[in-house]
């Protein structure tokens, strides 16, 4: 009788912790469910979940609370695990490290309606690229016939469609990349490994991405994954991440952060790396004065010069009002700095522009002058048969504008602070105050020998 029952193959390791993990994955349906809306997703989420396991074996290898609290992260921020349109999770140092694809970005931020397409493309040493700035941008990007080496990777450029139309690029080379790259704990404690080790081309797409969107408004919840997947490369803890988020992590998860990679310390280590991300993001301000700088192209150069005075006086307004530092108010208006589409569909001017309509009203270009013997009034102007005689002393007394205007550009030719002149800005110049004025800059001397 015995011969003749089946065989029962005994459970593999593997196999009994496979089936740990399917309890464990019942045990976390409560918080998956309030974060995951919608009939059938908590579900399908923990099908997905099954299948990264299966792929991947190795994360069963690592801490049960880190596979876990990465699974929650996913869950948090609407992201499948384990696909190239969701999140990977890499198995690190014995714990589960959540990576967004650089498609489940893309995803993210097509879904939310910040952006109507966002396409990143690699660029490699042997493709015909070009690109340019200015008051015409242009990019063009022809890779080399099929089948030929394209070399080295070299960098790579991201193509954004806002919703009302508008077409932006950003490119980025390889040092530019890699100065990103180099940041990272991961990279830092294990190069030869890992995302960028591993799929190089993916990560130059997903870190253009990252760098492209930081110009385009964002809501919160978009704008709250970028800046946890930046954490999360400089070693912040995922459960710290969510309680940060206001999301209940389970009791008995809670305190699994991952080590910083880069330092091999704990939770001050942690702390440490996200204070310096957080502050460094906080004053990065290349990227709006990139914007300017493209503003700015083919103005002569004391007209540049003169415009960026005026840009210096009103970020100095600017953020005041808004009590922030100008580093801090550049970062905010980065992504406002062209204009924009509320999530109402409501269209905005943008920073840049309310700042030349607030230029042109605190400094109004100087009247047009008519050549001696002409009047834009016909009928009362000097040259035509009856109209009032001009000639005399007062004719040849310069106006108050013309004055306000030369003394303004005597100032900004010595660079002399208003604050020299008891001003507070040089459009306080007034018919009062004009004739000391003239005499202090005439005699003024600076400072620095």
């Amino acid at each position: 009788m015995a011969k003749n029952l089946p065989a029962t193959k005994p459970a593999s390791p593997q196999d009994a912790l496979m089936q740990g993990f399917k309890e464990d994955l019942t045990q976390i349906t409560p918080y998956l469910e309030s974060l995951l809306p919608g009939k059938g997703a908590v579900a399908r989420f923990q099908r997905m979940a099954q299948f990264a396991v299966l792929r991947d074996p190795k994360l069963l290898d690592c801490t049960k609370k880190s596979l876990l609290l990465a699974l929650l992260w996913c869950a948090q921020k609407n992201l499948e695990p384990g696909v190239e349109d969701g999140c990977w999770l890499i198995p690190f140092k014995g714990k589960v490290v959540p990576v967004p694809a650089y498609k489940g970005l893309l995803n993210r931020a097509v879904e939310v309606g910040a952006v109507l397409s966002v396409d990143p493309v690699a660029v490699y040493a042997e493709d015909d690229f070009y690109y340019c700035f200015g008051l015409e941008p242009d990019l063009r990007h022809v890779p080399p016939k099929l089948g030929s080496d394209r070399g080295e990777l070299i960098g790579a450029y991201v193509t954004i469609t806002l919703p009302n139309g508008e077409k932006k690029f950003r490119v980025m080379d390889r040092p530019a990349i890699e100065k990103i790259r180099n940041s990272g704990a991961a990279w830092k404690a294990a190069p030869d490994t890992g995302p960028w080790h591993d799929w190089e081309e993916a990560q130059f797409l997903k870190t253009i991405i990252k760098q492209g969107l930081k110009t385009v408004p964002m809501r919160a919840d978009l704008r709250d994954l970028f800046s946890d997947d930046s954490m999360i490369e400089v070693g912040a803890g995922i459960g710290a991440l969510m309680s940060a988020a206001g999301t209940e992590v389970p009791e008995e998860l809670s305190g699994e952060d991952l080590e910083t990679a880069a330092s091999g310390g704990g939770a001050e280590a942690q702390a440490e790396a996200a204070k310096a991300k957080i502050e460094k993001d906080k004053h990065d301000t290349a990227e709006f004065d990139r914007l300017v700088h493209n503003e700015l192209s083919g103005m002569t150069e004391e007209a540049a010069k003169l415009r960026l005075l005026h840009l210096e006086e009103n970020l100095k307004i600017t953020a005041k009002n808004t009590k922030k530092t100008i580093p801090m108010f550049k970062v905010f208006a980065t992504p406002y700095f062209h204009p924009y589409v509320t999530d109402k569909q409501e269209h905005k001017d943008g920073y840049w522009k309310t700042f030349l309509a607030w230029e042109a009203a605190q400094y109004p270009p100087p009247p047009v002058e008519e050549p001696a013997g002409q009047s834009q009034d016909p009928d009362t102007g000097p040259g035509f048969e009856g109209g009032p005689e001009t000639d005399g002393p007062e004719s040849a007394t310069l106006s108050f504008e013309d004055r306000k205007r030369a003394v303004t550009m005597e100032c900004l030719k010595k660079i002399i602070p208003p604050a020299d002149l008891n001003l507070e800005k040089l459009a306080d110049i007034s018919e009062d105050n004009i004739d000391a004025i003239e005499a202090k800059v005439a005699t003024w001397e600076s400072k620095k020998k």
